[in-house]
């Protein structure tokens, strides 16, 4: 194998100088194209290329939400359906705005029916605070009832004031027998109700 010839700094200035001022403009031209290509296309596209694939892999796993999200469709729709019907349901048990204030009525009807006879009723501070931004819309009313009657009796008011078609809620009772004076048992009953407010921009 033959050495490659040496060429001297020497004979490089002398090619140099016999290149024509055309020739060194078009080479001038070409190396700035060279040049821009490799600022403006190669550059961007080896540093954005770690950019652009974590975009692929992030509109991939969008893809794939999205198909999972659309076979589940039916599903979803259905378990709307069925908790906008439980919704319904439970904004008809609550007391609407000012019918709280019937609650002492419809709870000595009550115990009319069931042969219970109320001995006292007293409002009593609600303390429980709902959460923002149930606290625009909705109110608590609480009653302290002392009520007197046969075991029966009172038992069958209770559970006829547990099922009630309003959102009503036995938070204490207590059940005195008396039966060493001969009256009927005496029963101290504390009960909840929720109603809504009335407010226009109420929420669901």
């Amino acid at each position: 194998m033959k050495p490659l010839p040496q060429i001297s700094s020497r004979q490089i200035i002398d090619f140099l100088k016999t290149v024509d001022k055309k020739t060194w403009i078009k080479s001038g031209f070409i190396a700035a194209g060279v040049l821009l290509f490799l600022i403006f296309i190669v550059g961007p596209a080896w540093f954005e290329r770690p950019r652009v694939r974590a975009q692929i892999k992030t509109f991939e796993g969008q893809i794939l939400l999205t198909k999972a999200l659309f076979l589940k469709k039916p599903q979803l729709v259905k378990d709307k359906e069925e908790y906008s019907g439980w919704v319904a349901e439970s904004k008809a048990r609550l007391y609407g705005s000012g019918e709280s204030s019937l609650l002492l009525g419809a709870i000595a009807q009550l115990a009319t029916q069931n042969n219970v006879s109320v001995v006292a009723s007293m409002p009593k501070d609600f303390t429980v605070k709902f959460p923002s931004p149930y606290h625009l819309d909705y109110e608590g009313n609480s009653y302290d009832f002392s009520v007197e009657g046969s075991y029966h009796n009172i038992g069958a008011f209770i559970g006829k004031i547990e099922s009630n078609a309003k959102q009503l809620r036995v938070e204490n009772f207590t059940l005195k027998s008396r039966a060493e004076t001969g009256a009927l048992p005496l029963a101290e009953i504390n009960l909840s109700a929720i109603s809504r407010k009335n407010n226009k921009a109420a929420g669901p």
